[in-house]
């Protein structure tokens, strides 16, 4: 403290003004650097979110294209394929959305899809077809079913899809508790440096008006 009480004046104002404003603008830019740490995890807790919903979707889209298979199978009718149209169509453009989200998973799915369609509904429908214009008995329908290659596919392909649910679920646990820590410091950091700069200002006034009242000798007024 002696070095500042041997400070000429001009420098006494300038330090007191100076250190708590010096103070404020690390705080500003702490705080400003926490927010764009925010906004950034923020948008990859919604990116996190927009990929588990790709995959619940698609896991429904299979279902619908399973449903609509196996009603197709068991009546011979083709309005039973309707679900699976419109599963098959939803699944197209979700893979092509996941594909776009990340890089792994949705092509895996996308091959499995495809196998499941050249091992199985390709050859089911034909032969349940065949079946309908009486070029085959019923019975190689029922035994192709019996084969369970479709249920295969699909248990492989929800495995997949889950394992993938469950890996972008650990990622938003892990970005949300970044987004809590980092609010959690930039409170810290406003609080506590609003604090130091207040005592600061405090201290350096002090200092100052008790060095002016010394060299004038007490109050003017006086």
């Amino acid at each position: 403290m002696n070095s500042f009480n041997n400070l000429k004046l001009k420098w006494k104002l300038v330090a007191g003004f100076s250190l708590p404003l010096l103070l404020l603008v690390l705080i500003s830019t702490s705080v400003n650097n926490s927010i764009t740490k925010l906004l950034e995890t923020q948008g990859w807790v919604e990116h996190t979110y927009d990929v588990m919903q790709v995959g619940n979707d698609t896991i429904g889209a299979l279902v619908n294209m399973e449903t609509g298979l196996r009603g197709f199978m068991v009546t011979g009718d083709e309005n039973f394929l309707e679900p699976y149209h419109e599963g098959n169509a939803a699944f197209q453009s979700l893979i092509n959305k996941g594909k776009s989200l990340v890089s792994d998973n949705p092509a895996q799915v996308a091959k499995l899809e495809r196998d499941w369609k050249g091992s199985h509904v390709d050859k089911a429908m034909r032969l349940r077809r065949d079946a309908n214009n009486g070029s085959i008995d019923d019975s190689a329908v029922a035994e192709f079913i019996k084969k369970a290659i479709g249920k295969t596919y699909m248990d492989k392909m929800r495995v997949q899809l889950n394992d993938f649910i469950s890996a972008e679920e650990v990622l938003i646990k892990v970005r949300k508790d970044d987004q809590a820590a980092t609010a959690d410091t930039s409170l810290s950091i406003t609080l506590f440096g609003t604090l130091l700069a207040l005592l600061l200002s405090g201290l350096a006034a002090y200092y100052i008006i008790r060095n002016l009242l010394s060299m004038i000798g007490g109050e003017p007024s006086y």
